[in-house]
């Protein structure tokens, strides 16, 4: 009888909860969200490695529900997917402290604490906010990553659920690339998919792109080669392509360019010739020469373009940056400084603004370490084996990421980070030695 408490006590909540969106004559889609948080809420609680494949399974595909559907909590306003992160972050919160075995097992990994680090300084930058509100709206957003990363140490056991993971991942990417083909089909346009802005789509498909490049959802003893993985790279560089995004163009030349030189030679010269028979292309020279203008034999940045705004913004910004240079303006603050609240565009700019050299340290540090880590450990495995696919992703996305970091509000796209975190979660697993110390560890079949 108390296995059966939470459920009783779950479908009763989803009974009231549901009849008084009825009654109050709410959107209808209120109440499919309503419904899809009690399903979550249920999944987060029975089975872990389920709740998390479905998460990363459907959250592209949700976006444009979990945006558009808006509620009032205690006068602030937020959507579904606020609501979500604030409440994924607090069961996970909950449930690590009732778990003293799950405390100590995260206990032992440095890329917690430096996580955890980063959230303290968030905070302190979070108290200098004049609108508290909204702070915790980031906070919310930050503390679903570190949750992510939490859920994923602590439940992904073996091999075969790090596979089931992964998978979930890279089939995440068919609904929102098969979406934006269609809408760009019919209507034109840059390619954004499920999401909010083609620059979120961009990014996201890099992170699938390295998943696919390494192959990291097959066993170790698969060496086939696979046809689709070809196939599923041409449709994932086509969407990339169409998403208009010039850094995230250049990111996955730079990932790609690192996986053909470290890991396969054979791929460099037909990467060459694929990035010069695109970069000839109208698509491609359009979006990159109009960056620039020529004044008579002299080319300069073209001050109309993106980039000449991002050039101007990022003068402006640092001269106010410098004024307080160590825990900075409070949380949100190149959002508040710029115009139109476009924010800084600059991930290294934005943290200095908001929490000084100290938050551009703290939020950049676990990256460094973690390319670090991998290229010093990556050889301690079997090259076909999982912990070596994941160090070597690991050692051509973060440069790929950090590249990024300089042009783009990387920082605030959260659905990336979930999925990155996930990564950086199941490589922690898989090369943290197991307990006795002579098996081997589950993760690194």
């Amino acid at each position: 009888m108390r296995r059966l408490i939470p459920e009783l006590l779950m479908g009763l909540l989803a009974g009231v909860g549901l009849g008084q969106l009825s009654v109050s004559g709410a959107p209808f889609r209120y109440t499919v969200g309503g419904l899809l948080s009690m399903l979550v809420l249920y999944a987060f609680l029975r089975h872990a490695v389920g709740f998390l494949c479905a998460l990363l399974l459907l959250r592209p595909a949700l976006d444009p529900l979990l945006v558009s559907v808006r509620v009032s909590l205690a006068g602030v306003d937020i959507g579904l997917g606020g609501l979500v992160a604030l409440g994924l972050t607090l069961a996970t919160v909950v449930y690590v402290l009732a778990s003293p075995n799950t405390f100590n097992r995260l206990h032992e990994h440095p890329i917690v604490w430096m996580y955890v680090t980063f959230l303290f300084v968030a905070v302190i930058a979070w108290a200098q906010m004049d609108d508290k509100a909204e702070g915790m709206k980031v906070l919310a957003r930050l503390g679903s990553v570190f949750s992510i990363l939490l859920l994923v140490i602590v439940h992904i056991q073996d091999a075969g659920q790090a596979r089931q993971l992964l998978r979930a991942m890279l089939y995440s990417a068919i609904i929102p690339i098969g979406w934006g083909f269609w809408t760009v089909a019919r209507h034109g346009g840059r390619l954004e998919g499920t999401f909010e802005h083609p620059n979120i789509l961009a990014f996201f498909l890099l992170v699938v792109i390295g998943c696919v490049l390494f192959q990291v959802d097959r066993p170790a003893d698969d060496r086939r080669a696979s046809r689709w993985r070809v196939v599923a790279l041409l449709m994932l560089l086509g969407a990339l392509l169409l998403t208009k995004t010039r850094s995230g163009w250049a990111a996955a030349l730079m990932m790609s360019g690192l996986y053909a030189l470290l890991f396969k030679r054979a791929w460099l010269l037909p990467l060459i010739a694929l990035t010069m028979l695109l970069a000839i292309t109208p698509l491609v020279k359009q979006h990159v020469l109009n960056t620039m203008s020529r004044y008579g034999h002299r080319m300069a940045v073209n001050e109309q373009s993106s980039l000449g705004w991002r050039l101007e913004t990022w003068s402006d910004l640092m001269k106010r940056g410098v004024q307080r240079p160590f825990f900075g303006y409070g949380l949100n603050a190149d959002y508040r400084m710029v115009r139109e609240h476009l924010g800084a565009h600059n991930d290294y700019l934005r943290w200095f603004l908001e929490a000084g050299i100290v938050g551009v340290v703290a939020y950049f540090a676990p990256y460094l370490y973690l390319l670090m880590h991998a290229i010093r450990h990556r050889q301690m495995f079997p090259p076909e084996s999982l912990p070596a696919k994941l160090a070597g992703l690991l050692i051509c996305f973060i440069p790929a990421f950090l590249l990024m970091s300089l042009t783009e509000n990387l920082a605030s796209y959260v659905v990336i980070h979930w999925y990155l975190w996930a990564l950086i979660g199941m490589y922690v697993v898989s090369h943290t030695p197991s307990e006795p110390a002579h098996a081997p560890h589950p993760v690194a079949a």
